[in-house]
């Protein structure tokens, strides 16, 4: 029993080193230091416990602020920025209207002469009228 012991605790050991080296992934220890003075130098790694997470290195913007500028009022007017907490999120832009004022608001007119809308609310649900019209009231 002791000899299987031994001989099982000999062969995992003898396998680990094995197994790292497998997830070296084919990176010699040159290349392996090479990365790591590249990473310190760039500023990637912390340098003390203090310093973590390490700070972000900047980079060059890819827009200028005027570009910027431009995006963020070009967004504003078409509607995509919440203006406030109880516009969030934000709508999207309502689509240009089909019907002018004056003609919605003749619409308007005509379905209040034609009997098509209730009076006040104590003519709801629709008259009696409007189904022997043939109004289609569920529509």
């Amino acid at each position: 029993m002791k000899r299987t012991a031994i001989a099982l605790i000999l062969a995992a050991a003898a396998a680990s080193p094995a197994a790292f080296a497998a997830d070296a992934q084919g990176l010699t220890r040159a290349e392996v230091v090479a990365e790591l003075n590249a990473a310190r130098a760039a500023g990637q790694l912390p340098a003390t416990d203090l310093d973590y997470p390490p700070a972000l290195v900047s980079q060059a913007p890819a827009q200028t602020r005027a570009e910027v500028v431009a995006e963020l009022n070009a967004a504003r007017a078409a509607g995509e920025l919440p203006t406030g907490n109880l516009d969030y999120p934000p709508a999207p832009a309502l689509a240009a209207a089909s019907h002018s004022r004056t003609e919605v608001l003749a619409e308007l007119n005509q379905a209040r002469a034609n009997g098509e809308l209730p009076q006040n609310s104590l003519d709801y649900p629709p008259a009696a009228q409007h189904a022997q019209a043939g109004y289609d009231i569920n529509s």
